[in-house]
């Protein structure tokens, strides 16, 4: 039930009988359906009724959180500025970003200057990968952002992710001036980005080309260039080609792996022996140590975030690659490498759902029997073509000595895994 054509006193009392009954889903998806799709709020005169249904919905499914304990402020006082924001950020935490646009935008009717207001909505509207959104509003209040250097700094950054490298390198000089140790930060963010967008260009590749889009986000290499990922269910073939996707990239970049590392993880440690049946190297265990080696990920969104939080730093003896990565979810670290990317998956080993939604059971053994039964159950793959991933690989080493991601000689973090939408 969407509630499209019912009137406010009619979902209403649909919202609250759904609340007695505990039916907290119905009644948030009635709730969901009042906010206009492109002011992203609900109008003025239902905003008290809505924000009180809200905290009761919180006060089913979170009784005990900070939000709750916020909206159940903000409820009782719909016109306080304070407890939108204090309520706009709980939200974030929790990852209600929709909901904290959505209070964040009440929060800027009541003081539209408020640069603090703005800055967070946008933080929410990124982490959902809102991000044309996210310029949206923000050019829409040029004096604002020319008046405050962080709002600058996201829609330099923003603008990116909607393929365009142009307005970024107009605010640059802004940026530059900036004494603000934070945003000094920020502006060397937008000068490596802004380094990655000439080389994309240089390839003639487009901005919005998701292994070129990939690249200039992040620093890292997309081995499959499409941008359908609704279909990316593994298979023990596209496990293969991943594989020989990464051979390929670490060829060119003259790196050959003494050993394959992996973290503390049943999918990791499945796909590091299949891969050292295939490469032909030897594996072990990573405990975030420095030993040199390629430290191989299944999917970051199976790991518990402390064990690769280590790897945000660069150590120039160790190359991360990642098999594949959830598109609708900001990842913790964005891998040298990364084969795809997918909105449902499921290991083939299981357990998990498949693309018809037919659960998939867990194989039994060992991790290292298990790849050793998936390397043994696949004969001759169909090999993808290689030449415009190598060409791509190519071009990223030739520049490796101006870009800062690659550079052994200066200390640098990895960029997270940002959540983008093409």
């Amino acid at each position: 039930m969407t509630g499209e054509g019912m009137t406010w006193p009619m979902v209403m009392e649909i919202v609250e009988k759904s609340i007695q009954q505990n039916n907290s889903f119905l009644a948030f998806q009635l709730l969901e359906s009042r906010i206009d799709k492109n002011l992203l709020r609900v109008q003025r005169e239902e905003w008290k009724d809505w924000i009180a249904c809200f905290a009761k919905i919180l006060e089913i499914d979170a009784p005990k959180s900070e939000a709750f304990i916020s909206a159940k402020n903000l409820a009782g006082s719909p016109s306080n500025i304070n407890a939108c924001i204090r309520l706009g950020m709980d939200l974030i935490d929790i990852r209600k970003l929709n909901i904290a646009v959505v209070v964040l935008g009440e929060a800027r009717q009541l003081d539209p200057k408020n640069t603090l207001v703005l800055s967070e909505m946008i933080a929410a509207l990124e982490l959902d990968g809102r991000h044309k959104e996210a310029v949206r509003f923000l050019q829409e209040v040029p004096e604002l952002v020319a008046s405050d250097n962080l709002l600058t700094y996201l829609l330099a950054f923003n603008s990116f992710f909607i393929g365009d490298p142009d307005t970024p390198r107009q605010l640059l000089p802004i940026l530059r001036k900036s004494e603000d140790d934070k945003i000094s930060f920020m502006t060397q963010r937008i000068e490596q980005m802004l380094v990655r967008a000439d080389i994309v260009k240089s390839l003639n590749e487009s901005e919005n080309d998701q292994r070129g889009l990939h690249f200039i986000l992040t620093g890292g290499l997309l081995i499959n260039n499409f941008q359908n990922t609704s279909s990316s269910y593994d298979t023990a073939a596209k496990l293969f080609n991943d594989i020989q996707g990464l051979i390929t990239v670490l060829d060119v970049w003259r790196i050959l792996p003494k050993k394959i590392l992996f973290p503390a993880e049943h999918n990791c440690e499945i796909l590091a022996h299949l891969m050292a049946n295939i490469i032909g190297v030897p594996t072990s265990k990573w405990f975030a140590s420095p030993e040199e080696g390629l430290i191989t990920l299944y999917d970051s969104a199976y790991i518990i975030p402390e064990l690769i939080e280590p790897l945000r730093t660069i150590n120039p003896n160790q190359t991360v690659f990642q098999c594949v990565a959830n598109s609708t979810i900001e990842g913790i670290i964005a891998p040298d490498i990364l084969s795809r990317f997918y909105v449902r998956n499921a290991p083939i080993w299981g357990p998990g759902f498949d693309a018809n939604n037919a659960y998939v059971l867990p194989l039994e053994g060992t991790p290292k029997s298990i790849a050793d039964g998936i390397f043994n159950s696949v004969g001759t793959t169909k090999k993808m073509d290689q030449n415009e991933l190598s060409g791509f690989a190519q071009t990223i080493y030739e520049f490796m000595p101006i870009n800062p991601f690659y550079s052994a000689n200066i200390k640098v973090n990895r960029q997270r895994l940002w959540n983008y939408q093409l």
